[in-house]
Formats: structure tokens, sequence, C-alpha cells
């Protein structure tokens, strides 16, 4: 079992290898359209990602999405904590990932392109997801 700190408090995760695995679904999308699932986004796009889980028991968990870039580094790590009062409560989380540009003499001094993004930023990224530190699911998608 493992534990999470909230506002000072120290709180129990709920434990996922008693529990039965939940259902889970997700896909990214651009910006705030959650309607419409994308894989190939922009450099200046909003990357969204929609996590939905169902057939949870009951307790405390933390979501957690890991942005990893074409070289295979970690750009971002985001958290969510929520809580599952009564079991098969579906519950969703979204999370964001926004490009920065580099400014005008960084881009000199570095491999930005005209616009400022860093040649790094394209290509096939990936965003892991856990649920209580143990990885549920991946989704792929590319920039260009």
């Amino acid at each position: 079992m493992g534990w999470f700190c909230c506002f000072g408090l120290l709180l129990p995760l709920a434990d996922m290898a008693a529990a039965s695995k939940p259902t889970i679904a997700a896909y990214t999308f651009r910006g705030n359209d959650a309607r419409t699932p994308v894989q190939l986004f922009s450099p200046h796009d909003t990357i969204s990602l929609r996590v939905r889980l169902r057939a949870l028991t009951g307790g405390q968990y933390q979501l957690q999405a890991e942005w990893i870039d074409p070289l295979q580094d970690t750009v971002e790590t985001t958290d969510h904590f929520f809580e599952v009062a009564a079991p098969d409560t579906e519950h969703a989380a979204d999370f964001s990932l926004s490009l920065l540009k580099a400014g005008f003499f960084a881009r000199m001094l570095s491999a930005a392109d005209a616009e400022g993004f860093n040649a790094r930023c394209f290509g096939r990224w990936r965003v892991r997801i856990y649920l209580n530190g143990e990885e549920i699911v991946y989704k792929d998608f590319e920039i260009r």
C-alpha cells in the first residue's frame, strides 16, 4: 500500500493489488476539444489527454501523467489525486502539455527552428499513465 501527502496529512492510497483491475480508456485531443481524438499535433497546439477509469474500489488514488519526448527524456510529470467513495464509480481526469518557444537569443544559440521550437520537440512522443505508481496505459502521438 502506498501513501501520499495532502495538505500536510499522510493518507493511504487504495491497495491496487487487492482490488480488481479498473477499466481504462485514454486518448489525446487538441486543446479543449475532447470530442475529437487526435494523434498528430503542431508544436503550437496544447496537447491534452483524457483518462477515464471505471470499476475502482473505494479509496484514495493518485493518477500521474509522464510526458516523454522523442529522445526518451521525461519533459513533464503531472499528478492528480482523487477519492472514490463507492465501488464502480467512473472518474475522468484531463492532463495537458504545451511546448515552450525559445526566445530570440536562445534561438540564436540553440537548435530551435525559425518559430522558436527546439528540434527535439518534433517526432513521436509518449505519455505514460500511472495509477498509484503502477503503469496502466500509455498513448503515443506525434508532433510535426
